[in-house]
């Protein structure tokens, strides 16, 4: 009984694992913050499991932020600062991306508040 179940395990471990999916691009991020409506572009380059590239608001006059993140397989997270006001605010998003990397839903972390958001690849 024993050989039946390290065969099993044996084939397992030559299984292919799932690989990360692709999220270079740009992207449409929809969110709110204090109840008021969000858009983000951010465009993203993915090399192996990192993630680089920079964001930008639709909704003013905002200069682009460099992001830093990473993927495992299907879980996406990467943040930047902004100055508002005269001081440092960490953005930071942590999503969750469909089998097809062609949108992504998660929560958007700044400062203290956090909000729900969705993405779809432009």
């Amino acid at each position: 009984m024993k050989l039946p179940a390290l065969l099993v395990l044996g084939v397992l471990a030559l299984a292919p694992t799932a690989k990360a999916a692709d999220l270079s691009g740009l992207w449409i991020i929809s969110s709110s913050i204090v109840q008021s409506p969000v858009t983000m572009d951010c465009s993203i380059l993915q090399v192996g499991v990192g993630l680089s590239g920079w964001c930008e608001s639709e909704n003013s006059d905002a200069t682009p932020a460099a992001l830093t993140g990473s993927i495992n397989q299907n879980t996406a997270s990467w943040a930047y600062t902004l100055t508002v006001q005269g001081q440092p605010m960490r953005v930071a998003y942590q999503t969750t991306v469909t089998g097809d990397a062609k949108a992504m839903s998660g929560q958007l972390t700044y400062g203290v508040s956090s909000a729900t958001l969705s993405a779809v690849r432009k």
